[in-house]
């Protein structure tokens, strides 16, 4: 049995005039290893090449990408064994950052939000990219108040952007930050509290107060897809968390995310994560 790849914690050094980090690394490879860090995570790769592991995400990433990330949300970036050089540009902060209750204010409302989206980690892209490549670049010769309006207009622009896709899949990092419909939220939760167990659609149509008809109706309309769609993609992103960071058998952690037999198990996961369990967790044990 292997053992578990646990993601290493990491301390951000934020210097005492400063209220959040702004890094620069220029380096023959990104060296960081799988980790972590309660800040949240915004970095834009000015040169270099690789793969990007962001919670059960794996895919390329090359110059120009910009990638935030949520609290907690494990992540690497593993360089190109053939580059020479690589920089990257890397903003960094807590929520209270400028004040325990300053993302509160009802002026905060968008950032809020794109605070709790990124839980899945976003990559953003078209004009958005570009205008906040020129942003955290200049960031860096910034000092004072001017730095704080620069940070806060990078965050502005984010979390009115629509020109991004999530990195985790909806099941890894268990929010329902992105879902703001109460009834949608608390179906959520019920999936989370029984995802080992056979789900009922009753049960789910029961806790969000609809009849079961009713209930598929409003939830494909809602989210753009069905129940039993995304039940699976939960499931299958909980299981993602069980082969990253546990040594778990993949026939153990078939049942303990709510499949009944290996075969749908394997068949339903290289269905949504496009290769099998055992590449998958592979692909992070090497």
């Amino acid at each position: 049995m292997k053992p578990s790849l646990k993601a290493e914690h990491e301390l951000v050094p934020i210097g005492e005039d400063s209220s959040f980090a702004v890094r620069e690394f220029k380096l023959q490879r990104f060296t960081s290893p799988w980790h972590l860090h309660s800040e949240y995570e915004l970095t834009f790769i000015v040169k270099g090449d690789g793969k990007r592991f962001v919670g059960d995400s794996v895919s390329r990433f090359h110059k120009g990408d910009l990638v935030l990330l949520g609290s907690t949300l494990p992540h690497y970036w593993c360089s190109d064994k053939t580059d020479r050089k690589c920089h990257s540009i890397v903003i960094q902060f807590k929520e209270n950052c400028l004040g325990d209750n300053f993302f509160k204010k009802p002026e905060m409302k968008q950032i809020r939000r794109l605070l709790g989206r990124c839980a899945r980690g976003m990559k953003f892209s078209g004009k958005t990219r570009d205008i906040v490549a020129v942003k955290i670049q200049a960031i860096r010769t910034f000092a004072g108040i001017q730095r704080v309006q620069e940070f806060l207009s990078i965050l502005d622009l984010l979390a009115r952007s629509k020109e991004y896709r999530f990195l985790a899949s909806e099941g890894f990092p268990e929010t329902t930050g992105a879902w703001h419909d109460e009834r949608i939220g608390r179906t959520c939760q019920y999936v989370f509290d029984h995802l080992a167990e056979c789900i009922s659609l009753d049960n789910i149509a029961r806790t969000a107060g609809m009849s079961p008809e009713a209930f598929c109706r409003f939830f494909k309309k809602t989210t753009g897809q069905t129940l039993f769609s995304f039940i699976n993609q939960i499931r299958i992103g909980h299981a993602c968390a069980l082969l990253i960071d546990s040594a778990m058998t993949i026939s153990e952690i078939c049942y303990a995310s709510g499949f009944n037999n290996l075969s749908n198990f394997n068949r339903r996961f290289k269905v949504i994560k496009g290769m099998s369990p055992r590449k998958f967790r592979n692909q992070f044990q090497n």
